[in-house]
């Protein structure tokens, strides 16, 4: 008979309590402490010392779903998202920070660990392309530089649709918003997942807090949005000084598809990036293409450097003022690379094209004319 089976000793709870039983394989000094996790820190829950068998139980009161941390022993942090009418069950280590548990009876925290899971795998084959990158880069191998570049685009992608497919599973619940802080709400797709399940959330879980801050935190970001330079709107115009510190306008080259590089010679993404624009520049400079190099480099010396070095032979502006760049400002562009592709017309057509999407769609704007 399991020590937490349903002959145990589970006691019934009210419709608004929880509560959660647990066994520590290695015990500590110290207690069991519950909190619940809030914008203002974490406030106490519940706390107890290990019972017979390392054992202990916790319970509380709650009037919706929310984001908790189960502390042993000031050694072990078990994140956990309760909700009302549970009745959890715990196994944990208990002497190690990272070390290994388990948790049944809550839907919220299976899946906030679904979510944490897709997240960390993500993050080490990043680490691990970028080191791989590091050595191409090392050994000016273009060809694997490129392959790597376009290896994380396909895996970056792979993870949005993961994270989009879990959040429609999960409906409404305080977890899809969590999971929500991977995505990218600049990117147009985002953007309308974003308000759509902003829509629902309204609709389904009006009265609950963390929705009225996600609704909320939606619609400033629409009002935003409705400010922005987006697919399909005229480009703002930007005027900035060349190297040479002649003034150079956006609009100058109307008449040529252009592809607006927001960029800096410290933006390692970008220096990273420049080989590939720089293979397509060469191979579509003929074709009605240029590119409108808009940097935030506030150092002018390593800027001219970059472009020397990187040999980028378009055209060139800044004016120095790194973040605070008209130009960036202009696009409202809060992180580099970020690029806009504007029609022949000065209409944007296409948003942040790296790698193998860039080529795609200047293959299909340049040759289907």
């Amino acid at each position: 008979m399991g020590w937490l089976s349903c002959s145990s000793g589970q006691t019934p709870i009210d419709k608004n309590g929880f509560q959660i039983q647990g066994k520590v394989k290695v015990p500590g000094q110290g207690m069991v402490v519950l909190q619940k996790m809030e914008n203002s820190g974490l406030k106490g829950v519940d706390s107890v010392n290990l019972g017979k068998d390392n054992t202990f139980k916790l319970k509380g009161s709650i009037t919706e779903q929310g984001f908790y941390r189960l502390n042993l022993f000031n050694k072990q942090n078990i994140l956990l998202v309760l909700d009302k009418g549970e009745q959890l069950e715990i196994t944990a280590d208990g002497n190690a920070e990272k070390g290994a548990f388990t948790v049944k009876g809550s839907k919220g925290t299976d899946d906030l660990i679904k979510v944490n899971k897709i997240k960390e795998d993500f993050e080490a084959k990043a680490a691990q392309m970028n080191q791989e990158f590091t050595v191409a880069n090392q050994k000016q191998d273009v060809a694997t530089q490129q392959k790597i570049q376009q290896q994380f685009m396909t895996m970056q992608q792979a993870n949005v649709a993961s994270i989009k497919k879990l959040i429609n599973e999960m409906g409404v619940s305080i977890v899809s918003l969590y999971a929500t802080n991977f995505l990218n709400p600049e990117e147009e797709a985002d953007f309308q997942f974003l308000s759509n399940l902003a829509k629902r959330f309204e609709k389904e879980a009006p009265n609950n807090s963390y929705s009225k801050d996600f609704v909320k935190q939606v619609k400033d970001l629409e009002k935003k949005m409705a400010s922005m330079p987006t697919i399909g709107k005229q480009a703002p115009d930007i005027t900035l000084n060349n190297p040479e510190g002649k003034p150079v306008s956006l609009s100058s080259l109307r008449g040529k598809y252009v592809l607006i590089d927001f960029w800096a010679s410290w933006c390692g993404p970008c220096r990273q990036e420049n080989p590939n624009v720089v293979r397509m520049y060469n191979k579509y400079k003929g074709k009605e293409f240029e590119i409108f190099g808009v940097s935030l480099d506030q150092d002018r010396a390593k800027w001219l450097g970059a472009i020397e070095k990187d040999k980028l032979t378009w055209t060139h502006v800044s004016d120095m003022k790194g973040w605070q760049s008209a130009g960036g400002q202009a696009y409202q562009v809060n992180s580099i690379p970020a690029t806009f592709l504007i029609d022949k017309a000065g209409k944007i057509i296409a948003k942040n094209l790296r790698g193998e999407a860039l080529e795609q769609k200047l293959e299909e704007v340049l040759n289907a004319k």
